[in-house]
């Protein structure tokens, strides 16, 4: 009788781990360069879905971030500091400067690189780098990072300064692989649509861009508008909600 019973625990147990509910939940995370905050450093970083729900988080003393988000919402992110929220936002190419990203996957991690603040859009607005390095065309300064001329490294073009994103537009999972890519599955990626190159319009950043001259904290590294291609079912256990 107890050689039976273990057999059926055994084979429940497998039952179990083989039907691993997929991760709802995505990690955010960045180090805030407090240096360009001249007014306060921010103490917290919160992000807030459509439907004004608040995920807040405390910037530590060294001005890294991380914090846990549930897919299946848009989401913006603001800086909290001394004189009041300051929104984080994702220059785009085409001039456009998003406020929110969309969150599809769960099991993905949103590495947002340094976060610096901007009294407003420079002259000149912002290099958005997706793929080559753009050509250096001014005396070379120190941009705080190694890498070649005409590379967007720490925020600034290596061999200019030009302030300048990293918009590579992929998504990394959780465990190091690589999610899937925006521009391979059909979304409306910056102005097209990413398999046919029809122009489209993003609906969940739609209506909300960031006024270019007003304060602003930009991270060196955009989020795709739509965040996908990971779930890869190692997550807690937990329901998801959509």
């Amino acid at each position: 009788m107890r050689t039976i019973l273990c057999v059926a625990l055994t084979a429940l147990a497998a039952i179990a781990c083989s039907s691993s509910t997929p991760n709802p939940n995505s990690t955010v995370e960045g180090k805030v360069v407090t240096s360009t905050f001249a007014l306060g450093a921010p103490t917290a970083i919160d992000a807030i879905d459509e439907a004004g729900v608040r995920t807040h988080t405390l910037v530590s003393a060294d001005g890294t971030f991380r914090f846990v988000i549930r897919k299946g919402h848009v989401y913006r992110l603001v800086a909290l500091t001394p004189k009041g929220e300051e929104p984080l936002v994702f220059p785009r190419t085409g001039g456009r400067l998003d406020k929110t990203f969309k969150l599809s996957s769960g099991a993905a991690v949103i590495a947002l690189g340094n976060v610096r603040h901007f009294d407003q859009v420079p002259a000149g607005g912002f290099t958005v780098q997706s793929a080559a390095p753009v050509a250096a065309t001014t005396t070379p300064k120190s941009t705080g990072g190694a890498g070649e001329p005409g590379e967007c490294v720490d925020g600034a073009i290596m061999g200019s300064g030009v302030p300048c994103v990293d918009d590579n537009e992929k998504t990394s999972c959780e465990g190091g692989a690589q999610g899937a890519d925006d521009q391979a599955d059909g979304e409306c990626v910056n102005g097209k649509d990413a398999k046919t190159g029809a122009a489209c319009t993003d609906g969940n950043n739609e209506g909300d861009p960031a006024d270019p001259a007003q304060a602003m904290a930009v991270p060196d590294k955009n989020p795709p508008n739509d965040v996908g291609g990971c779930d890869d079912g190692e997550g807690d256990g937990e329901e998801s909600d959509d």
